[in-house]
């Protein structure tokens, strides 16, 4: 979180200071970000910005908390969406991501988040006591009881497990999608191609 002197600012120069930070982190990620870059865009001094914050990865979680969205929430929206059917309920699930990714403003910074993600600072977000927790037990529960379970072959325990296995594979398209620079339906192709093949199988 900001220091309490981010708060003491006008509105208006807390907004120029947020908006000069995530330009600099949507040009570059984290490791190679600039303070130097986002104080000269402020006409601010080093020290100043130091009075705000404790650090850049500080500025960035809390940009991070403001503009993310909660997967966990998009997936049981999809799957009520999709009156339980597991596979309806992961397209509009992957449709919601691809959505959220493609969105202009948030792009860039999103493909500098996925491509060089950090995961000790990635570690950090999570465990910010400013950072909403979800009970993860609780979501499996929800989860487990809006599917259909009239079409799964399955136990709840290998569902979940499965459902893992597709969230993995979402995120490694969506990775892909960037480095290749795949355009949304593109990328929400070669997802829907997927869990065809998940579905279906690929023997005759």
């Amino acid at each position: 979180m900001p220091k309490p002197t981010f708060y003491r600012l006008p509105e208006e120069r807390q907004k120029e200071i947020l908006q000069a930070a995530f330009e600099e982190f949507s040009t570059n990620p984290l490791q190679e970000a600039s303070v130097g870059n986002i104080t000269k865009k402020l006409s601010l001094s080093r020290a100043s910005f130091y009075k705000y914050f404790n650090d850049l990865e500080e500025v960035y979680t809390y940009i991070y908390q403001r503009i993310a969205w909660d997967p966990h929430d998009l997936l049981l929206q999809s799957l009520e969406e999709a009156e339980g059917i597991f596979f309806e309920g992961m397209t509009r699930y992957a449709k919601k991501m691809a959505n959220q990714f493609f969105e202009p403003t948030y792009r860039a910074f999103y493909r500098n988040l996925l491509v060089k993600m950090d995961y000790h600072l990635f570690s950090q977000m999570e465990k910010d006591s400013n950072t909403p927790k979800m009970d993860y037990k609780q979501f499996l529960q929800e989860v487990i009881e809006v599917i259909d379970w009239e079409e799964i072959a399955v136990e709840e325990h290998e569902l979940l497990a499965f459902l893992d296995f597709i969230k993995e594979i979402f995120h490694e398209l969506f990775m892909k999608s960037f480095l290749r620079e795949w355009t949304e339906e593109q990328t929400f192709a070669a997802i829907h191609q997927r869990l065809n093949w998940l579905k279906r199988g690929i023997l005759k």
